[in-house]
């Protein structure tokens, strides 16, 4: 039969998976780095596979920064550090020390958001093959060249996040969960008594 008519994955009709790359990932048998983005926000595992499936040991996205005080983006290239170097420090707590870089079907790109993620989680102490030149600039990283043209201050706050998320200070408000309202029950009317009608003698 001609390969041309065989029928592909479904995954890969749609374009959500390279399956050749991911062959290639999991032989290695190390711990992946999986980073994706969203228009909002930066998502970053730890993935382990075994025997095909998936499991994840870490997960940390950028939203962890709006609830640490973050008033800037949270899907620019200062957060997708900040979030690189958190996970980095959450694996490292649960005893993973190196991984390799998964980007999906993403193109890397020089000085892409991806490779802001990367250069956190090596900064924070995981060990992952990679190479500079890809690695957006430090001023790009510390978001300078945002304060350059915006006049904002978001530099000086990477600086006080960085140097928080590094030493374990950061303060990080968890939800507050919504108490559901029990609902009112209705006193069901009582039937009206009916008097009996006077009988007459």
């Amino acid at each position: 039969m001609n390969s041309k008519h065989l029928s592909q994955f479904r995954r890969r009709r749609e374009g959500k998976t390279n399956f050749k790359k991911r062959l290639n990932l999991l032989v290695s048998g190390t711990p992946r780095l999986v980073v994706r983005r969203t228009n909002t926000k930066i998502i970053t595992q730890i993935v382990k596979s075994d025997c095909g499936q998936d499991k994840t040991i870490v997960a940390v996205d950028s939203s962890f920064l709006a609830k640490a005080g973050w008033k800037n983006s949270l899907k620019g290239i200062p957060s997708a550090y900040l979030t690189g170097l958190h996970l980095a420090k959450v694996a490292k707590s649960k005893k993973v020390t190196n991984a390799i870089l998964d980007i999906g079907i993403l193109t890397p790109t020089k000085g892409a958001k991806i490779f802001a993620v990367l250069k956190g989680a090596v900064d924070g102490g995981l060990d992952i093959p990679h190479s500079d030149t890809n690695i957006p600039s430090d001023d790009r990283i510390s978001g300078a060249h945002v304060d350059a043209y915006r006049k904002k201050t978001v530099s000086k706050d990477f600086d006080d996040f960085k140097e928080k998320i590094v030493s374990g200070k950061l303060e990080i408000k968890k939800a507050a969960a919504k108490k559901k309202a029990k609902p009112v029950k209705k006193k069901a009317d009582k039937p009206a008594v009916k008097k009996k009608a006077d009988v007459k003698k």
